[in-house]
């Protein structure tokens, strides 16, 4: 049997909560699989903001936290698991600032490039949730991985979900698709008929000449019927390896660009520096 490792990213402050018991779930399910599992709580590593500096395009990030470990971790892993909780209809700061330092990952996408992930997201109750899934999903993909799976629960208090057996198969399902796909067997993202058919996000980006998906920008067409919609593909999208590739050389060629104008923008700039009403704590 092929050994693999799983490793899970759990953004949840509360430990055992509805979030990590549904990772764990998983996991579980995984191991009876053969592979090894680890969690890493971000809610106990320091993660600094990114500073856009750029630096990472063409070294290594400046900032002295646990980022460039984390980023580590996934190179060592053969499949990711994110977990999350909602935090005002997406995900709380930790992992955002996490999902931030992506240009880091950039110049580095062989490591998670085709890798298959999954993401496990709570809430506390329908219709206050709608940017969590997709927001995991936007980096994901943004970094090359393949997403198997997705699921998300409800659930008010801390291990509410166990009093749902619906929750806990499904995140036992996602643990072994995982796995599965780790291994190398070939294994599909589920997508209802109303999601993108091809990153399985439920939002919708209206625009003058039509729809997009806002996460992997396919052109999308909507189409109703007594079944409800249904939505399918019409072209474009931004996360083949091709494109990803053309978005880092896109990105390190601004910076060029910026150092040829840079003489002429710090001139216009000279006028703000010394507008200077801030206000701070004492």
């Amino acid at each position: 049997m092929l050994h693999v490792k799983v490793l899970a990213l759990v953004a949840s402050h509360r430990r055992d909560g509805n979030t990590e018991i549904l990772v764990k779930e998983a996991l579980m399910r995984a191991e009876e699989l053969g592979a090894s599992c680890e969690i890493i709580r971000l809610t106990e590593l320091k993660l600094a903001p990114c500073k856009a500096c750029y630096a990472c395009l063409f070294t290594e990030c400046k900032l002295e936290d646990d980022g460039e470990w984390l980023i580590g971790k996934l190179k060592e892993a053969d499949a990711l698991l994110i977990g999350t909780p909602t935090y005002l209809l997406t995900v709380p700061g930790q992992l955002k600032l996490f999902f931030d330092r992506i240009l880091s990952i950039y110049p580095r996408l062989s490591w998670t490039m085709g890798k298959p992930a999954a993401a496990i997201a709570t809430a506390g109750i329908p219709g206050w949730e709608a940017l969590v899934l997709p927001s995991v999903l936007a980096f994901l993909y943004g970094v090359g991985y393949r997403v198997v799976g997705k699921l998300l629960a409800y659930g008010r208090g801390p291990g509410e979900v166990l009093l749902d057996s619906r929750y806990m198969e499904e995140a036992r399902r996602l643990g072994e698709k995982l796995a599965k796909a780790a291994m190398g067997e070939e294994v599909e993202l589920e997508k209802e008929s109303w999601e993108c058919p091809v990153c399985g996000c439920s939002l919708v980006k209206l625009t003058q000449n039509g729809a997009e998906c806002p996460v992997c920008g396919s052109e999308l067409r909507l189409e109703l019927s007594d079944r409800g919609y249904r939505v399918s593909c019409t072209g474009g999208g931004r996360f083949s390896e091709e494109k990803l590739a053309e978005h880092l050389e896109w990105l390190r060629g601004t910076v060029v660009e910026y150092m040829e104008l840079r003489e002429r923008i710090e001139e216009l700039r000279a006028r703000y520096r010394s507008y200077t009403p801030y206000a701070k704590p004492r």
